[in-house]
C-alpha cells in the first residue's frame, strides 16, 4: 500500500499524479510518516480510526486531518485551512532537518524516530518538502488535495 498525495481536478493528469506535484510514501515510510506527523500534532495515532482505534477524526482540533484521515482527504473539505497546515508542515520540516523530532522523549517506543538511519531521516524531511509544495499548489489553484 501506498500514498501519494496530489492536487484534485484540475491538477490530475498522468495516472492520478497532478502535474508534477506530488509527495508519494511507501507503506514503511508512510507509517513513519503518520506516526512523526502525529507525534508534532499530539496525537494519540493508536486511538484514532484508520489506526487501529475507534475515536473519530472530526473530534480533533488539527487542521492535519486530510494528512491521516483517508476518506476526509478524497471528500469535499474546505481549502481554506491549508495555509495553516502549510504553517504547521514548515515548521515540522524545519526541526526535521535538524534531526529534531518530536517524541524522542519516548526510548520505549518501537517506531522511535531516533532509531531511523539517517537517510531514512532525510527521506522524511525531503518528502515532507514535496508535501508544502503539494498544498502550496493546492492553494494557488483553490483545489483540493486527493490521495491516490
Amino acid at each position: 500500500m501506498s500514498w501519494t498525495y496530489t492536487v484534485a481536478s484540475g491538477g490530475l493528469s498522468h495516472g492520478g499524479v497532478g502535474d508534477g506535484v506530488g509527495a508519494f510514501y511507501g507503506w514503511g515510510p508512510l507509517h513513519t510518516f503518520h506516526t512523526l506527523l502525529a507525534a508534532e500534532a499530539a496525537v494519540d495515532l493508536p486511538r484514532m480510526e484508520g489506526f487501529g482505534g475507534e475515536s473519530s477524526w472530526s473530534t480533533l482540533a488539527t487542521p492535519l486531518r486530510p494528512l491521516f484521515d483517508l476518506d476526509y482527504a478524497n471528500s469535499d473539505h474546505p481549502v481554506d485551512r491549508y495555509t495553516e497546515i502549510v504553517a504547521f508542515l514548515r515548521a515540522a520540516q524545519l526541526r526535521w532537518a535538524r534531526d529534531g523530532f518530536a517524541g524522542l522523549h519516548q526510548p520505549e517506543r518501537v517506531d522511535d524516530p531516533s532509531e531511523m538511519p539517517s537517510w531514512a531521516r532525510e527521506l522524511q524531511t525531503i518528502t515532507l518538502g514535496k508535501l508544502i509544495a503539494v498544498f502550496e499548489e493546492c492553494l494557488r489553484s483553490r483545489q483540493r488535495i486527493v490521495i491516490v
